[in-house]
């Protein structure tokens, strides 16, 4: 009776704790919405007047009142980007990390808070202050694929490739998720024009993904019709041991007009009778 008394203490205690952090995460969830649908009618106003000074050619008057609103109310992304945009256009640093410690502060620190820190510190070339907060965002906190995504487009966008890759590859080995973010990767090095790069991830993609041939295909045959970009390709498509490479092998000897080269590549790798026509 003692050990049945004990037991359901036990299970009490820890569906309480369930419920106490289920709780605490609402609460959080419900505090970032409340932020962004909190709205003040004269802000909304003054904002407003913003946007018109600003579509009106008068941005230093629209930059005044865009300090004002997140002076008075910060934390509400639609107020913060637009003094955002403006203070980067400006390379005004300092100024742009004191607005978002208030935007930060006003949102508890979340987040979307995070993120902007990243940006600001990338801005500001601090790589000793952006490379931990990307790294414990994205190896040690629970966020979803989305959010992660979000963070790594972020680093590509900002020329910060090296960086980027090598956290990439981390996170690929920790998750098990081999093939995480290589299409968008792949797309994102052909139009820097690292076409080499880009085929590698689109390969890595494919392997994973076989049945996604044909879209990765004309991604690969919109590469410019080079001899030499050519040659690398199709190079790394031979050596490659991801059978759909082949095809993709084959559709680049078609689009090279070496036709008989294309049909034996498929005839050799058992396309279907539909490839083959």
């Amino acid at each position: 009776m003692n050990k049945l008394f004990i037991f359901i203490i036990i299970v009490s205690f820890i569906l309480g704790q369930n419920q106490k952090n289920i709780d605490v995460l609402n609460q959080i969830q419900k505090r970032a919405k409340s932020i962004n649908q909190k709205k003040n009618p004269e802000l909304e106003n003054r904002y407003t007047q913003a946007k018109t000074l600003e579509r009106s050619g008068l941005y230093e008057e629209a930059m005044l009142l865009y300090k004002e609103i997140n002076h008075s109310n910060p934390g509400i992304i639609k107020y913060y980007h637009p003094l955002k945009n403006y203070l980067k256009q400006s390379e005004s640093w300092d100024s742009l990390l004191v607005y978002t410690k208030s935007f930060s502060k006003a949102r508890n620190n979340d987040f979307q808070a995070k993120l902007e820190f990243l940006d600001v510190y990338i801005l500001m070339d601090e790589d000793d202050k952006w490379q931990p907060i990307a790294t414990t965002l994205v190896l040690e906190s629970s966020l979803d694929e989305k959010s992660i995504k979000n963070i790594f487009q972020r680093l590509v966008s900002a020329g910060e490739f090296d960086f980027t890759y090598s956290l990439l590859i981390t996170f690929r080995k920790i998750s098990g998720k081999k093939d995480f973010y290589s299409i968008e990767l792949g797309s994102y090095l052909g139009m820097r024009m690292s076409f080499e790069k880009s085929t590698h991830e689109y390969l890595l993609f494919l392997e994973y993904n076989p049945q996604q041939v044909q879209m990765v295909s004309d991604r690969i045959m919109a590469f410019p019709d080079d001899p030499s970009i050519n040659a690398s390709v199709k190079s790394i498509l031979i050596e490659s041991p991801v059978l759909v490479a082949k095809f993709i092998l084959s559709d680049l000897h078609f689009k090279l007009k070496e036709f008989d080269q294309a049909y034996q590549t498929l005839n050799k790798n058992d396309a279907s009778v539909s490839m083959l026509l």
